[in-house]
């Protein structure tokens, strides 16, 4: 009997509760806030940017924060100036497919470069730029075959999925992997070539292992992707303004901290922004406005919400 009586007690204390909640806020429930964060609108024009991505360009959004004029300057959004590079799970790929690079691959390339060397100082030795040019063409078409296609045939989806524009096409991609690994070789090359030219007697071969070995191409790669920006802030910031001339808001704010409440992202503070292209020169101009926003619906909803959780707020 007692536990029924307990039972009881306790429904009627939560029926109490929840009446008193709404005596508090004069039987109105907070309405959800207006103001939260979108990258794109119902219609998919771009209206937002995470700027959490690009790094370098917070760590100076946080300098100006710090100084007591620091929103009265301008801020310049040159391309190519604040980028973001490939995400971890990307770089983890293709450190694992540089290990997969054949050491018998790498011979096969040595010794079609010592070949085609001893071949082109006998058809070009009047010629040497002649000779120069048809020796990269001749590595590089296996090259690309062995080494390069392999590699950005699983890299070309992450690069695209995770760019905010066309960083360069497949075919650009390779050309410049396929540069980057050739390089010590297109180096090299005429130098040994004319070592041979000027004696016969000499031996190509060592000469082009040491320019061409795993260590080296390894490196080379990776520090190629290690490089590769696959978000750029001034892409960004250009499809915002496109996105601005077909939208009746014509607003842009910047927003300085935000809060997340029930997978929605809120700003806590922001201004009020313009920004401005100079096509001439690739470049943004962000001008920030002299009053500094709070979103005070969004702190309301915020504790509102924490109040209905009886394990944070009682």
């Amino acid at each position: 009997m007692r536990l029924k009586i307990d039972a009881q007690t306790e429904f009627i204390k939560e029926i109490c509760s929840y009446y008193m909640d709404f005596l508090k806020t004069g039987f109105k429930k907070t309405r959800f806030p207006k103001r939260y964060l979108r990258i794109t609108d119902e219609k998919g024009y771009k209206i937002g940017i995470d700027l959490s991505k690009y790094e370098k360009f917070n760590l100076s959004l946080k300098k100006r924060i710090n100084k007591s004029k620091g929103f009265e300057e301008s801020i310049n959004v040159n391309k190519g100036e604040f980028g973001v590079k490939l995400n971890n799970k990307s770089q983890d790929l293709i450190q694992k497919l540089v290990k997969q690079i054949s050491e018998k691959d790498i011979e096969r390339i040595v010794n079609l470069t010592n070949k085609t060397i001893k071949q082109c100082s006998q058809d070009y030795r009047t010629k040497p730029d002649e000779a120069y040019e048809k020796i990269n063409e001749t590595i590089k078409y296996d090259l690309d075959k062995l080494i390069v296609d392999p590699i950005c045939e699983k890299m070309d989806p992450l690069i695209g999925s995770q760019s905010n524009y066309e960083i360069e096409s497949q075919n650009t991609l390779r050309l410049r992997l396929s540069d980057t690994i050739i390089s010590p070789l297109t180096d090299g090359i005429p130098y040994i070539f004319n070592d041979l030219l000027a004696n016969k007697k000499i031996k190509p071969r060592d000469k082009i292992a040491e320019l061409f070995n795993k260590t080296d191409i390894a490196n080379n790669i990776l520090n190629s992707f290690k490089n590769l920006d696959v978000k750029d802030l001034y892409y960004d910031l250009r499809e915002i303004v496109i996105s601005r001339r077909n939208l009746d808001k014509k607003e842009t704010y910047l927003n300085i901290f935000h809060i997340e409440i029930e997978g929605k992202v809120f700003p806590l503070f922001y201004t009020q922004i313009n920004i401005t292209e100079n096509s001439g020169s690739a470049k943004f101009k962000i001008e920030p406005s002299s009053e500094l926003f709070l979103n005070k619906n969004a702190i309301k909803y915020a504790f509102d919400v924490l109040k209905t959780d009886k394990n944070i707020i009682e």
